[in-house]
């Protein structure tokens, strides 16, 4: 048996000694992914805690199949977009956000935009852009999926991200401006 998989019956058991080692394993982890969801470093920290709780809570439903990192991640962007749905999602997002959007097929990055830009960036949009930007382009959720689980429309999920790969777009372009000036 793989020490994972004892920490994992630890785990099942209650044991405090085996929760610790699956906290020390993962932790840091699981922060990279609420940050990805949260405003900054202590609330993603929150949410780190209130993910470990439900995932010792329903450690029981593990059926060993599949990767358990992915499971604990599953439920970390669950209880993270659970937070953020009683806090933003309940008048955020108007009828405006449902118009057809006209079909985006052009790369993001095709700006030459870095990753780790991107991802500082993100910090500048508004909670209902960043979290379907994450959704979308990082995560991999589709549109109906992202709908689902923020409790909107597709539509509404569609015109979102356009209007925050249009914001990323605009502010790399006055960052790039600005570090012109500073050079010249």
């Amino acid at each position: 048996m793989t020490d994972l998989k004892l920490i994992i019956e630890g785990c099942k058991k209650n044991r405090r000694e085996a929760q610790e080692k699956l906290y020390d394993l993962l932790a840091s982890k699981l922060f990279y992914v609420c940050l990805r969801y949260s405003r900054d470093r202590e609330e993603a920290k929150d949410l780190v805690q209130e993910s470990f709780i439900k995932i010792f809570q329903h450690i029981g439903s593990f059926s060993g199949e599949g990767s358990f990192e992915g499971w604990c991640k599953r439920i970390t962007i669950n209880t993270s977009l659970s937070y953020i749905r009683s806090k933003f999602f309940q008048h955020s997002i108007g009828m405006e956000d449902v118009e057809t959007v006209k079909e985006e097929k052009q790369a993001f990055y095709s700006d030459n935009i870095e990753l780790n830009e991107v991802l500082n960036m993100l910090n500048f949009l508004t909670m209902q852009k960043k979290i379907i930007f994450t959704l979308y382009e990082i995560e991999g959720y589709s549109h109906s999926e992202i709908g689902e689980m923020l409790h909107i429309t597709e539509g509404a999920s569609r015109g979102q991200l356009a209007k925050a790969k249009e914001d990323l777009r605009q502010l790399h372009h006055k960052m790039n401006r600005t570090a012109e000036i500073r050079n010249s």
